[in-house]
């Protein structure tokens, strides 16, 4: 099959053309979209034209925002001005994205904010902080992650240190993002990137990838009420 990663210059008439031209050189083979955060309405008459659309759940927080946020966070503060997974779920679906053709995406790599700033949630202020991705195996090296902070809204972790702040996935969360695909009938899930889980002194050699496995095989958790305001 083929897997179609269009994010510079986006054009959804561009976008049609090309996946309705796909669509007919493949005929069952697979074909796969990958869309960004706030491009779901374009997808609510693309989707038609692949077996999964791909929602790009990463790189959520930025200083695009009002304040820090996380990478990847599955919920989205009670303002809902920030994205999360939920978030970006809630807004597909509203478009009109079967829930079954609807995959999130997974980071296996964190965000480090240096800056003015110490954790999530923080007025930004100038100069913003600078963001740069770590890999998970990095993180897992160089900081201290036994002593990290799990955010009860955003699921995921995080460390402070001075004019700084780093949050990531780890078993843990990436458990829960699973168990959120399963418990709302998503259609699954993509993962950026495989090489950022490799840490060969440790069993497993990769923990994210084994808490894919792991949860895969749990029986179907409970329904998850879909919380998020569309905007």
């Amino acid at each position: 099959g083929v897997a179609v990663d269009y994010e510079e210059g986006w054009n959804a008439a561009a976008a049609a053309k090309l996946l309705s031209t796909l669509r007919r050189a493949l005929g069952s083979k697979l074909l796969t979209g990958d869309a960004m955060l706030a491009a779901n309405t374009d997808w609510a008459s693309l989707y038609q034209y692949v077996d999964r659309v791909n929602v790009m759940t990463y790189d959520m927080g930025g200083t695009f925002d009002s304040y820090s946020w996380f990478n990847s966070a599955l919920y989205s503060p009670s303002d809902n001005i920030t994205w999360s997974i939920n978030k970006a779920v809630t807004q597909y679906l509203s478009a009109g994205v079967p829930a079954a053709k609807l995959s999130i995406g997974i980071p296996f790599y964190g965000v480090l904010s240096t800056g003015n700033r110490t954790g999530p949630s923080q007025t930004y202020v100038t100069p913003t902080p600078t963001l740069s991705r770590v890999l998970f195996s990095d993180i897992v090296a160089n900081y201290a992650t036994q002593n990290d902070t799990y955010d009860p809204i955003a699921h995921v972790p995080w460390l402070a240190a001075s004019a700084r702040w780093i949050n990531w996935d780890n078993p843990q969360s990436i458990t829960e993002k699973i168990a959120y695909v399963k418990a709302n009938n998503l259609g699954g899930w993509i993962i950026w990137h495989l090489g950022g889980d490799y840490l060969p002194a440790l069993t497993p050699k990769h923990p994210l990838l084994n808490a894919v496995k792991m949860a895969m095989q749990d029986p179907l958790p409970p329904p998850t009420e879909l919380t998020a305001t569309v905007q």
